[in-house]
């Protein structure tokens, strides 16, 4: 019993080259693991795993909480498994899974690795994931089916005690955006064969599910009157003005059914994108209802430069459904993976407003549909060429309108005085780094 691994080098117990059926596996547990129960929580990033286990927790009289990550060894869990109370019969253990598989730099070895070429790279960082993922899996071999693990070079060991009921939470980590929460599941329990036989898998759902305040109140009125086709109401002279914080208050399920309707089923299926689309269209809503040339809009605003130079009166009737498109296409590209991915190839479309006007900032104007561009002409919004829009002084405009910083001069002294050189791709990252700031969610 003082050592597992004698038993590493029989047939059964290579569980990768014979085959095994959960029952037999589960044959093999001591009674006394019989009342243990090892849940396998999983589900999109963000969805509220951590949340629903360390509810768990709360109600358990003694519980560990162990990360398993790059620094993971089996003598750091034993110190923390050692501090439970045998005498209590409702313990329970956190296993935190945050190492992922390799790929990119967001491997958690990958400075270990840094200078070497491209392909020895790869080789490398699987090597280094499996021995990893080879030490953990006998971890919970030695765990939950011998009930008994041992740190070799100390000796320091534990055991599960027999005759209590404590529970083992597993949160599977989410590994790819572009796979299922059952195939993350599935790929995680290949890799610790131990859990996929013993784990009762739990799935944290990903419905909306908000509390419906204020600013969820604020966006649904804007989406309902787009959706109804009031956004473009014009104000009358003595009318009342077009303000729709003021319409009445929308119920719980109209309100669920309105989000459901305009949020992407890129951000709708993640409780973090849920909640940037809810605080990204709040801040442009708020805008709105707070903007004068939309609160008392008549439906002709003020005279600008043509393409010809010529000065035209702007035929702002469609003010509002214009730059309710404009922003529910901005949260959709902000909030979709694919184009962070791919952030050279994408036009990362974004208006800049504050309340004297509104302007537009793309990384492809000259891929800008003429449509497009007739639009946002047409009710005051500014194109700048794209020779334009890579100068400083445009730059320099719309990060101070942005970031509410003072221009001394037509520039940003914070830019000059650090010797930055002031791109329209840095430009746009720092108004997406900052949006994201401002939403409250992690840069």
């Amino acid at each position: 019993e003082t050592k597992p691994s004698n038993l590493r080098d029989i047939p059964w117990i290579t569980l990768k080259e014979h085959k095994m059926e959960p029952e037999s596996m589960r044959k093999v547990q001591r009674d006394k693991l019989a009342q243990s129960l090892v849940q396998l929580v999983f589900g999109n990033a963000g969805d509220g795993k951590t949340h629903y286990i360390k509810s768990q927790l709360k109600q358990c009289p003694s519980s560990c909480t162990i990360s398993v990550n790059e620094a993971f060894t089996p003598l750091g869990a034993i110190k923390k498994l050692r501090r439970l109370a045998y005498d209590k019969p409702d313990g329970a253990i956190f296993f935190n899974f945050t190492l992922l598989p390799p790929g990119g730099n967001n491997f958690p070895l990958h400075n270990l690795i840094e200078n070497l070429e491209s392909e020895d790279k790869q080789t490398a960082e699987h090597t280094l994931y499996r021995r990893l993922i080879e030490v953990i899996g006998w971890f919970f071999f030695d765990l939950l089916i011998l009930g008994y693990v041992e740190d070799r070079d100390t000796g320091l060991s534990f055991h599960l005690p027999g005759g209590l009921r404590w529970v083992i939470f597993v949160e599977v980590p989410s590994r790819d955006l572009t796979m299922t929460p059952e195939e993350m599941l599935e790929q995680f329990c290949g890799d610790i064969p131990t859990l996929g036989l013993l784990g009762s898998p739990h799935k944290i759902l990903n419905k909306i599910h908000f509390i419906i305040d204020e600013e969820v109140q604020l966006v649904c009125k804007y989406l309902k009157a787009y959706k109804e086709k009031r956004i473009d109401r014009l104000y009358k002279e003595r009318g009342q003005q077009v303000k729709f914080s003021l319409n009445p208050i929308i119920t719980d399920k109209d309100c669920l059914k309105l989000l459901d309707q305009f949020m992407p089923c890129h951000i709708k299926t993640r409780k973090i994108t849920q909640r940037l689309f809810i605080k990204y269209m709040n801040t442009r809503c708020y805008f709105l209802d707070h903007l004068p040339a939309f609160n008392y809009n008549t439906g002709v605003g003020e005279y600008i430069k043509n393409t010809q130079g010529e000065q035209v009166p702007t035929n702002t009737r469609t003010l509002g459904s214009t730059l309710i498109e404009a922003m529910l296409k901005e949260v959709s590209d902000f909030c979709d993976p694919a184009i962070k991915e791919n952030w050279s190839i994408n036009p990362h479309q974004q208006l800049i407003y504050d309340m004297s006007s509104i302007d537009l900032i793309t990384l492809q104007a000259d891929k800008l549909s003429s449509g497009d561009r007739a639009k946002f002409t047409k009710i005051g919004v500014k194109v700048p060429s794209m020779m334009e829009m890579h100068t400083r002084d445009i730059l320099d405009k719309y990060l101070s309108k942005a970031l509410c910083l003072e221009l001394k001069d037509g520039r940003l002294k914070q830019i000059d005085e650090a010797n930055y050189v002031l791109t329209l791709d840095y430009t746009l990252k720092m108004l997406n780094i900052h949006e994201r700031y401002r939403c409250g969610v992690s840069v």
